[in-house]
């Protein structure tokens, strides 16, 4: 039997009600890796400036602490060398 785990790559942050696809509150923090370790991504989902995010106090707050949970996952530190 092969071994298998999970692992959340995105979280989607929204207002009740909203869309976690494509709401107008939808912050979309995942993970990402291009060779060199494992990095956050935010993206918002209505973004009319790229590159451009507005976080208020409440949701930076949320946004760092859901990427500190991606990033504490026993595969994500395993892959950084974190053990």
């Amino acid at each position: 039997m092969i071994a298998l785990q999970t692992t959340i790559n995105a979280i989607a942050i929204h207002r009740t009600g909203d869309s976690p696809i494509f709401g107008d509150s939808t912050t979309i923090v995942r993970l990402d890796d291009e060779g060199g370790g494992p990095f956050i991504v935010i993206e918002q989902a209505t973004n009319e400036q790229p590159g451009v995010f507005k976080l208020d106090p409440d949701e930076l707050t949320i946004v760092m602490r859901t990427a500190r949970r991606l990033l504490r996952q026993e595969s994500i530190e395993r892959e950084a060398g974190n053990d």
